[in-house]
């Protein structure tokens, strides 16, 4: 099997990434390597290995994009679909961040979905700036 089609497989909901899956990850941040440099950096020092995820990757319908969910919350390439079913992984792993940040439109939509789940760390009197 292809490593493409194992994540079309397993990733189409937003699924933990692991060390295995750094160089699919890797892949994905250089779609656009100036917004996704903080994700990539992050990829690159943890090599995606540890206790638990602090990223999480989603690939559906062709779309590949990934979520880095540690102390900063930042979206790498996600359309609606993608920050739907981060949105969903993330607030079950975490409930507050320092920070959210990335692509606006990204970073926007990810904000408005985190408030609506409850996040106590969304401040969304922030986007109204």
């Amino acid at each position: 099997m292809r490593e493409a089609e194992r994540y079309v497989a397993n990733l189409g909901l937003g699924a933990p990434l692991e060390a295995s899956d750094r160089a699919w990850a890797l892949e994905v941040c250089a779609q656009d390597p100036i917004s996704n440099v903080f994700v990539a950096a992050r990829i690159l020092e943890s090599g995606l290995s540890g206790a638990r995820p602090v990223a999480y990757g989603y690939d559906h319908g062709g779309h590949e994009s990934i979520c880095w969910a540690s102390a900063n919350i930042v979206p790498a390439s996600a359309d609606s679909a993608a920050i739907a079913a981060f949105s969903a992984k993330v607030m079950k792993r975490r409930r507050t961040a320092s920070s959210v940040f990335g692509p606006a439109e990204q970073v926007k939509e990810l904000w408005s979905r985190l408030a609506r789940r409850g996040s106590r760390g969304v401040n969304t009197d922030a986007l109204n700036r």
